[in-house]
């Protein structure tokens, strides 16, 4: 403040735009969330295919052993779900990392589809059915192939805590053309419950029907 005659006249102040510093200080934690969560994945990874070894080590032995027919093919059972919970762990460890840079490719988005099969079979109950319905003349698109398998697996996800009592799952690709622009559309129909519908007496209701979640691409 500028005092003239004991008077206050005048406030003097500086303005500092702090933006930039709080989106670098924004960034920062986000990096520092990633890496967390990266690392716990990875410990998490490395002593769960500890565990999956030993059991498929045992399961190995066992299966050159003179056992009855039936024990056999039990664990054969055993061999082919370890394997498969082996890849999956593999496989969310690996899009548990955020890339550095982005790694846009040309791809497919029916080959990330095929890539994921297993990953979804195991991921949804038993009483959840999957079909596809692929266009065959599906044009590729330039993205980060691992962020196009968390879009498809997230939408998966929703599809699934959808369907609790079981259903039918769809997943359906095509073009699209809209005035001069080319899109790809990623479809997931699933067969869950519905939005609670208030009656006349408010009253909440499920109503089952086909719900179907969309991802569309623009070409460029």
């Amino acid at each position: 403040a500028t005092m003239v005659a004991g008077e206050n006249v005048g406030i003097q102040g500086i303005i500092r735009d702090v933006t930039d510093s709080k989106l670098l200080q924004t960034h920062y934690l986000e990096e520092q969330k990633y890496e967390l969560i990266s690392n716990v994945s990875s410990g998490f990874a490395h002593d769960f295919n500890n565990y999956l070894t030993i059991i498929m080590g045992y399961s190995y032995f066992l299966q050159d052993q003179n056992l009855d027919k039936n024990i056999i093919t039990a664990i054969k059972e055993i061999l082919k779900s370890t394997k498969a919970a082996s890849e999956l762990i593999k496989h969310f460890t690996y899009i548990s990392h955020k890339p550095n840079k982005s790694e846009r490719q040309v791809i497919n988005v029916n080959g990330i589809i095929g890539k994921l099969k297993q990953t979804m079979d195991i991921l949804v109950s038993s009483n959840i059915s999957i079909s596809h319905n692929l266009d065959e003349d599906l044009q590729s698109m330039y993205c980060d192939p691992v962020q196009m398998e968390q879009i498809i697996l997230n939408l998966i996800f929703n599809a699934k805590d959808a369907m609790r009592n079981g259903g039918k799952l769809t997943i359906s690709t095509y073009n699209l053309k809209s005035e001069d622009q080319q899109h790809i559309v990623l479809a997931i129909t699933d067969t869950g419950t519905g939005i609670p519908e208030r009656s006349e007496e408010h009253t909440s209701e499920l109503q089952s029907h086909s719900f179907i979640s969309y991802a569309v691409f623009c070409l460029k």
